[in-house]
Formats: C-alpha cells, structure tokens, sequence
C-alpha cells in the first residue's frame, strides 16, 4: 500500500522550485564546461593511455547528458523527500558506516569522501543562511527542531543526488573522470549556492516567515565565541576516523588537489594559504525578546498560582476543569462575537464576557493567577485580531470565533506561546496570511477562500476538546487549498512578468539612445506604457493594435527631436496624424477629455518649437526660486515617508488601494521596473489591480490612496502588541 506524500507548507514548494531552477541551469553549465576540460586534457594526454580515458569520457557526456542533468534533478528530488520525511541520508550511510569501509569497492570509497568534503565545504561556507533557513524551514514543516544540516534544501541532499546521478555513466568509467566531475560539481553548483540560499531566505521573510530572526555571537563560557559546529578537519574524514587509505586511493583524491588548480585557475601557493573556518565563527540566534518576556510573564503567574493551592496536582486538576468549562460554552456557542464585531474600533472585551460566563457555571472562583494571566493574554491577542485592519471584516469575525479553541490550547500547552511551530499558532497565521489578499464583496459567504476559512473554523469548534493534532490536520488542509493557489499564482505572474519584460523592451530600446524632453518621456513611460500593457494583456504583441500602438510611439519619439529644415515639412503633415492616435489610444484607457487635453498641451511647446527650427529643451523644470521651499513646506516629513514607503515595498508586499468613491482594492507587488519606476499590483485572483508610476503611487501614499499592509504573521503582530501593552 503507498504511503502518501506528507503536504507542505506552499512556501516551502515555492523554495524548491526556485532551487531546482537554479540547479538545472548550473549543472547545464557544468556540464558544458566538462566537455572543455576533458578536450583539454586529452590534448595534454597525447600520445598516452589516458587520452583514450578522456575522449571515452567525453562521449558519454555527450550522449548522455540529458539523461545526467535530468537524473540529477530528479535525484535531488528524491533526496529532498527523504530530508522532509526526517530519513537521514549520509555518504557514511551509504558506505554501510565508516567501520566498513574496508569491504568497500574503492571508487565508491573515493566517492563517499569526494561528497563528504564537498557537504562540509558548502555547509560551512553557507553556516549563517542555513541556520535562518533551518529556522524557517523548521517553522514551516512544524519541527523547531530542524538543524542546519539537515535542511531539505541543504548541500547534503544536493551532492548526494549529484552522486546518484552519475549511476547513469558506464560502470568502468575512470575515477579520475568522476572526480573531475565532483570538482566541476564545486565549482559550478556548491560554491555558488549562496546566491540561491539568499534569495530563497528574502522569498520566505517577505512572505511573512519569521522575518525577526537576528544573528548574535554565543558567547562561550571562558568569554570568548563559540561556532555551533567544529570546525571543519583539514583531512578527509576517513582518514580523521581512523580509516586506512590505499595507494591508488590517495592518488585518486591527489587529484582532486590538482583539480583545484585546473578548474578554479588558482596558484598552488594560493590554496595552501587559505585558511580554514575558524571555530570562532560567530553563531546566530533567533531574537525572542517579546517572547521570553511573555514567558517569564507566564511563570511569574505559575508561580503565584502554585503557591495558592496545595499541590501541583491540584494545579493541573484547576486547568483541567477550567478546560471542560471551556468546552462546555464552545458546544453552546457561547462567546461568539456579535454583530459587527469584526468592524475597526468595534470594542469586544472578550476576557470580561468569558469571566462572566465561567462565573455563570461556577468555574471563575477556581480560577488561579496563571490561568486568569492566561485567559487575558488570549483575550488580548483575539481583541489585537479584531482590530487588525491587514484581514477584511468578514474575515475577522469568522476567526474571532476561534478564542475559546485557542484559550483552551494555551491552557492545555503553555508552548503555544513561544513554539513557533506548534500547529494551533501555525494555523492561525496561515489564516491571517491568506485573508491579507482577500476582498470584501458584496455575498463573501459565495468566495471560496471564505468558504475554506468558516469550514476550518466550524471544524475547530465542533471537534476540538483536548487533542491539539486537530490543527494539524486542519493546517494541512488549508495547505491544500492554498497550493493550487499558490501555483496558479506563480504561472500567472510569469505571464506578468514576460508581459512586462516585452514592453520595457519596447520602450528602453527606443529611448536608450536619445535624449527627448521630460514631459514627453512621462507621457512614454506613463499612460503609453499603460496602453501598451492592455494591449499585450488582452490582444498580444501580433495585434495591429499593438503594431499601431509602436509605430505611434515611433513617431511621438521622432516629433520631439531636433529636426532638420527638410524634415519639418514632413513633421507638420504628421502631427495631425499622430495627435488624433495620441488621442485615440487615451480614449481607450478610459481617459476623461480634460486629462487628454492636459497631455496634448504638454506637447505643443515641443512641437511649434520642432516646426521653427529651434531647439527642444530637455532640462528637467527649474525648481521653484524659494529654495528653502522643502523646510517650510509642512507637508515635507509626510512627503519622504510616503518616498520611503514605497522605494522600500518588495516583491509579495501588499498594499490597500482606496478610490475615489472609497472603495478599497488589495494588490500584491509582483513586478518592479528601475528603468521605467512603474510598479504592478495584482488582486488574489492574479488580476491586475494597479500599474502605477513611482511618482503617482508616491502621491497615493502620501495623499491616503494607498496603504502598505503588514506582511508579518499574525500571532506575531498579535504578541508584539500584547507586549507592549504588558510593558506599559
């Protein structure tokens, strides 16, 4: 009978995909430059035996090479199962352990220490990120104990599936041929995994995964720093376990000295005096300021509590009856948030309805001071979610409904607090999460994904009593349903993003080599590269509409420049031409007729000066003669904070946008131009909701039209304000 697959989080799909890319394009790369290096060593090997090994070689990884970078990529996907199941997978395993070694054909002897170096290698070169992913990762797969060695996207599964790979080279293939390919391996893919690592690490803090990890030095217990692992052997690790290598074995790894040299094009000298990582490595630790603060908080109300009875037996004996009170009123119903309550400013003080109906029930005078601190934190949190403006009202109150469940959990596992992979905080978060991009509609009963969340949230009302692996049940199922999601997302912002890419073509090649007047350049890099964007988006680039679009662009880009005497003969039988296009494709924008004549005076002042034979100005404006403008303006602070907010939006931020007739949209950041300064924005339902330039979405913010919304999980933003009103 198959065994399922485990489902996971979709940030942790999104980070394998992401890594499968970049390893199919590097080890594509690789390969390219093993079919170079054997030709070189043939030629250097002329006239010998091992010209014959090199050429033999290199038909193989001609014919084969498919059938090698698709095997490896399939490979890596085995072993990247394998680390999300737990399976520890070694070359030592694989060897049958060190013990054995001796009964161990050589090569594959030669191969196991040829990977084991190259895991420590990459493992300790990447310490800081692996430790921020193992966190995250550890999050996301419900295991805060994930170590950084055994992140599933770790160097340990992708040199092990580099091993297996090679399975398909014929059996008799010279040692040295494999291990030049391990050394090509190091160069191409292990010592550029710092490149992915970061950016698969910015991809999950943007996401809202964890993003308060900070890095600290440990401090060891003589004062000095301490790494969290040895510091790497300057022998193989075979040899360092005591393990007796051949001659013809330590000739074989002789060579993977000299590949050093030949594949990095480094001096001997200069690898001899590279030093190994210090044990002082300076080792991060996660920042858990605001929770350890809770705790102690926590353990100040246990310790009050317990000297209030007579045993801890009683103690839990008070929580336990506490807990089945707690059930009673969640059958009943009890507490559910009254209408409106999901409303901003609506004020619901949930710890004081809940004290009333324990004391209805008679179990508010058995209360003692940890479960009261308890109930008020709880409270708290669900009050912060009540009034947190980043999930739509509907939504709001749907999930509000879940206090009694989660106040029974705190009670039940004090860890729900400060475990950040406890399934019931997972849940939640994951809740806030995916209502960030939500819209309110008129019936959001009919929206799927308000469907999903009430579905979750009856379960959790109905079933739960004291088995928090309900919630991971749940939590999976919401995973699920968000990972269809997730992958039509990211199919639909590469339509985005390819549309986007066609028109900055089409615009930067035009303007890349002449100077034309501001106002013209933000006609082009506005509402024309709008108008642009709508073509592509709903006719394509083999329309006669976008054909007719370019050559307009053409000719507005011509009319601006200097012209000579010949020339203006033809711009005046032109401009009527291009004036009533200009025209026509504002039109189709949906552009009133006064904005339309606003740019189409912006034009004369360049034209009638075209028609004359004078030079077009293409100075920016001059600025205002009263310099100090900036400093009496009062505006000027709100201004830069409205820059500030969106220079610093990044890909997946959410922003609020608020038309004129007060209606509000949510759109996600999924593409951002330096050369034009535009930004696009699309709904949850991956349609585009804003194109904005960097100028008008500044005005926006400034101006209240446009809101960033918090990207941080939502227990966390919960906590964090719980905090700060326990501090104050």
């Amino acid at each position: 009978m198959a065994v399922a697959s485990p489902t996971v989080h979709p940030q942790v799909g999104a980070a394998k995909r992401k890594l499968d890319e970049f390893l199919l394009k590097n080890v594509q790369a690789l390969f390219a430059g093993a079919d170079d290096m054997l030709f070189q060593m043939s030629e250097k090997a002329a006239g010998t035996d091992k010209q014959g090994i090199y050429f033999d070689a290199m038909r193989q990884l001609r014919t084969k090479r498919n059938d090698l970078q698709s095997g490896f990529i399939k490979a890596f996907g085995e072993e990247y199962k394998k680390a999300l199941k737990g399976d520890a997978t070694s070359s030592g395993a694989r060897l049958g352990g060190l013990g054995g070694l001796s009964l161990v054909d050589e090569s594959e002897l030669q191969e196991g220490l040829a990977v084991t170096n190259l895991v420590e290698k990459a493992t300790n070169a990447n310490a800081d990120v692996l430790f921020a992913l193992a966190q995250r990762f550890g999050y996301l797969l419900g295991n805060p104990e994930l170590d950084d060695t055994r992140v599933p996207i770790g160097p340990k599964p992708i040199c092990e599936a580099f091993r297996t790979s090679l399975g398909a080279l014929e059996k008799d293939t010279a040692l040295e041929v494999r291990l030049i390919l391990f050394k090509l391996f190091e160069k191409f893919v292990t010592k550029t995994l710092p490149e992915v690592y970061a950016e698969i690490n910015d991809g999950l803090i943007r996401a809202g995964v964890m993003p308060e990890i900070k890095m600290k030095v440990r401090k060891s217990e003589d004062g000095g720093t301490a790494s969290r692992r040895p510091a790497p052997s300057a022998q193989p690790k075979a040899a360092a376990e005591g393990v007796t290598v051949s001659a013809d074995a330590a000739e074989a790894l002789a060579a993977l000295s000299f590949l050093d040299d030949t594949v990095d094009g480094s001096s001997p000298d200069a690898s001899a005096q590279s030093a190994p990582a210090s044990a002082s490595t300076p080792a991060p630790e996660v920042d858990m300021s605001v929770l350890d603060t809770l705790s102690h908080f926590m353990q100040a109300g246990a310790a009050a509590q317990a000297a209030g009875v007579s045993s801890m037996a009683q103690l839990a004996e008070t929580t336990q009856n506490l807990v089945k009170s707690l059930s009673a009123l969640q059958q009943v119903g009890q507490l559910t948030p009254v209408a409106g309550a999901g409303e901003p400013g609506q004020d619901v003080n949930y710890s004081d309805a809940l004290i009333k109906e324990l004391e209805q029930v008679g179990a508010a005078s058995e209360l003692g001071a940890v479960d009261a601190n308890t109930i008020n934190i709880v409270g708290m949190l669900f009050e912060f979610i009540l009034d947190d403006r980043n999930i739509p009202g509907s939504l709001r109150a749907l999930i509000s409904k879940l206090q009694l469940p989660f106040l029974k959990v705190a009670l039940i596992d004090k860890s729900f607090f400060h475990n950040f992979g406890h399934p019931a905080r997972r849940l939640l978060n994951e809740l806030g999460q995916a209502s960030i991009g939500w819209r309110e509609g008129e019936t959001p009963q009919d929206d799927p994904l308000y469907k999903k969340i009430e579905e979750i949230v009856e379960r959790v009302l109905k079933d739960f009593e004291d088995d928090v692996g309900l919630f991971q049940t749940l939590l999976d199922d919401l995973y699920g349903f968000l990972e269809h999601d997730n992958v039509l997302a990211e199919s639909k912002e590469i339509l985005i993003e390819r549309s986007r890419n066609v028109i900055k073509d089409a615009i930067e090649s035009r303007l890349k080599d002449v100077t034309i007047p501001r106002p013209a350049v933000d006609l082009i890099v506005g509402p024309w590269r709008d108008l642009l964007a709508q073509i592509h988006d709903q006719e394509g680039v083999d329309s006669e509409a976008w054909t007719t679009a370019l050559q307009t662009l053409d000719d507005l880009i011509w009319s601006v420049l200097p012209r000579s005497a010949q020339d203006r003969g033809k711009l005046a039988k032109m401009l009527p031409k291009l004036l009533g296009a200009l025209a026509k494709g504002f039109n189709r924008l949906g552009y009133d007729p006064e904005r339309i004549d606003g740019f189409m005076v912006s034009l004369q002042p360049m034209h009638v000066a075209s028609l004359h034979g004078k030079a077009v100005s293409t100075s920016e404006p001059e600025p205002d003669d009263q310099s100090n403008m900036a400093e009496d303006d009062p505006d000027a602070e709100r201004k830069r904070e409205a820059e500030s907010s969106v220079r610093s939006l990044a890909m997946g931020d959410w922003v609020e946008f608020v038309s004129a007739e007060g209606k509000t949209t949510r759109g996600k950041l999924v593409w951002h131009d330096d050369f034009l300064d535009d930004y696009t924005f699309v709904g949850r339902t991956f349609k585009v909701v804003a194109d904005k330039g960097a100028a008008e979405l500044i005005d926006d913010f400034f101006q209240g039209r446009a809101l960033r919304l918090d990207n941080i999980p939502l227990i966390d933003r919960a906590l964090d304000a719980v905090m700060m009103k326990l501090r104050s």
